[in-house]
């Protein structure tokens, strides 16, 4: 029994977490592929992202390919009574100089119902951030930043986008960016990393970040830190980055990896908070 309870949990460590929402029914020790992708013209394949829900128990996602144009897809997962799940192409990205492809994390709902997201290609050759808009003829797409990257983007209540956006930042080593919500969407970097070397602050943040107590954000950056164990370049730290009232932000580094051995390194995931709001869990599968 001990035996099975374990696969179990294996299993849905590798699925999906947000599928656990999607039905009462579902136990630790069972799992059911809700819907197996074949790449090619009529829908997309290679999910690295996230999925998202939607108030019905819908659920949102993009692929890296497949599609009309190769290049990936944006989908929707629809469950029926029979406990099928139907799959609809919401939009087919091109890697044209109008809209992004290849995708490679989840989407997040604004207030008004709108999805967003990044794509890694197309655009102005280094992906976009964009917007896809639900209408009577079907799901429209405007790109709102000619930058994009594999990260999960958050969203506040307000409608501006916080994440990692592929920039340089003011010295070079990457930045945490958010894109102001108006009729051309700004970027305002809210922290450039490394304004001097070596980078004890960490550099090239690859992952999202997340919301924290008092509107913090928190996040992992690939390389950087003061590791011993990782010469200049270093091995990645955790951050957090803390509004000041001057309208700044200042960081602070939580933890760099490695610290001691048998720590992880080179962090391409975030980090999540536990419900007490005040302890970081580790969710960073370093190598």
């Amino acid at each position: 029994m001990e035996a099975n309870q374990s696969s179990g949990k294996k299993f849905l460590f590798l699925a999906f977490v947000a599928l656990a929402l999607a039905s009462n029914a579902w136990t630790a020790d069972k799992f059911k592929v809700l819907h197996s992708f074949h790449m090619g013209k009529n829908e997309g394949g290679g999910l690295y992202g996230s999925l998202v829900l939607d108030a019905g128990g819908n659920l949102y996602g993009m692929t890296d390919g497949g599609g009309t144009s190769g290049y990936g897809t944006i989908f929707e997962l629809t469950p029926h009574p029979d406990g099928d799940w139907a799959e609809t192409v919401l939009r087919n990205l091109s890697c044209d100089d109008k809209e992004g492809c290849i995708p490679q994390s989840g989407l997040v709902f604004g207030p008004a119902g709108n999805l967003y997201g990044m794509t890694t290609r197309g655009g102005a050759e280094f992906g976009s951030v964009f917007e896809l808009e639900p209408g009577s003829q079907g799901w429209s797409l405007s790109v709102l930043h000619k930058r994009g990257q594999a990260a999960n983007l958050i969203i506040d209540q307000a409608g501006n986008l916080y994440g990692p956006m592929a920039s340089v930042g003011q010295y070079g080593k990457s930045a945490i960016s958010e894109l102001v919500r108006s009729e051309t969407w700004k970027e305002k970097w809210l922290y450039s990393f490394c304004p001097k070397e070596p980078c004890v602050d960490g550099w090239d943040p690859w992952a999202g970040v997340t919301w924290g107590p008092a509107g913090s954000l928190y996040g992992t950056t690939v390389y950087g830190g003061n590791s011993p164990y990782c010469g200049n370049v270093g091995c990645g730290v955790v951050y957090e980055l803390k509004p000041e009232k001057n309208g700044s932000w200042k960081e602070t580094v939580l933890h760099s990896f490695p610290a001691f051995k048998g720590d992880g390194s080179v962090l391409y995931d975030g980090v999540i908070l536990d419900t007490s709001g005040k302890c970081l869990r580790r969710h960073l599968p370093g190598r």
